[in-house]
């Protein structure tokens, strides 16, 4: 059954992985070419880690990676994160059908 005005404001496909420590950001890159046309806006993920150390003396290092991308279809009404940890998929509201989402995840 389809509701007219559902009640999901957000629904997500979302999968975890773990990827060989060689495959990079850069990998994830060549993704962005497969579907431009119709995800054209992009955001960059950034992981950042501060460690602080007080023995024998204060030291401080900070750390940042680039761990994926979100790519935002025409419209913003659907969201792809390609994740060097992992997918998502995302449709917001008004969202459609529970086929059309798992077909569309499937395809990216």
């Amino acid at each position: 059954m389809h509701y007219k005005n559902a009640p999901i404001t957000e629904a997500l496909i979302d999968i975890r992985v773990e990827l060989p420590a060689e495959f990079g950001f850069e990998q994830l890159q060549g993704i962005k070419s497969l579907v431009a046309s119709e995800y054209p806006r992009e955001e960059t993920f950034t992981m950042a880690m501060a460690t602080i150390s007080f023995d024998p003396e204060v030291q401080a290092s900070t750390q940042h990676k680039r761990m994926g991308l979100k790519l935002w279809s025409v419209g913003d009404k659907q969201v792809f994160q390609a994740r060097l940890d992992g997918f998502t998929f995302s449709r917001l509201e008004p969202y459609e059908t529970w086929e059309r989402l798992r077909d569309e995840a499937r395809r990216l």
